[in-house]
């Protein structure tokens, strides 16, 4: 009886790679919850660490991010979490793009525009971590115009931190 009553609201709750306007507030969160639990006085993240957050697309969503920033809290030496801290597999992550088939009511167009455009958005998050923040350098590393790459940051809403 429970599971038909619970089953009758449906909530989704969007990965972490489609709402990555929330990750500055949850890295901060779990930063300061594992600085606690290991008695380590930490302030925060720096810029560079938050955009290096920023353009790895998180295929293990909120649980990843914390276990990284546990790990960053224990090994860091200073106060404040910087890119050098930050786990060298989310420095350099595998050139992977993951495939979620679709639901039956969607067609293959749907599925085509949403791979195209999650594949933009994780190449432009690259190359903005590359050049750390430098529209200017991230779209000669794309090989397009800055004004394209400016029309696709507003396209993909993709902000810096």
């Amino acid at each position: 009886d429970l599971y038909y009553r619970l089953s009758a609201l449906r909530v989704k709750v969007p990965a972490l790679r489609e709402r990555l306007e929330d990750l500055p507030a949850l890295a901060q969160h779990f930063l300061s919850k594992h600085a606690a639990e290991h008695k380590k006085p930490l302030l925060g993240l720096d810029a560079s660490a938050i955009r290096r957050l920023l353009a790895y697309p998180w295929p293990g969503n909120v649980r990843e991010l914390e276990h990284a920033l546990e790990r960053a809290a224990l090994l860091s030496e200073g106060e404040t979490i910087t890119d050098h801290d930050v786990p060298a597999e989310i420095l350099a992550p595998k050139d992977e793009l993951t495939v979620i088939l679709p639901d039956s009511a969607a067609g293959f167009k749907e599925t085509m525009a949403r791979l195209i455009r999650d594949a933009e958005a994780r190449l432009i998050r690259r190359a903005l971590a590359q050049s750390e923040g430098n529209r200017t350098e991230a779209a000669r590393l794309l090989g397009i115009s800055r004004r394209a790459l400016l029309y696709k940051l507003n396209e993909y809403n993709l902000r810096r931190p």
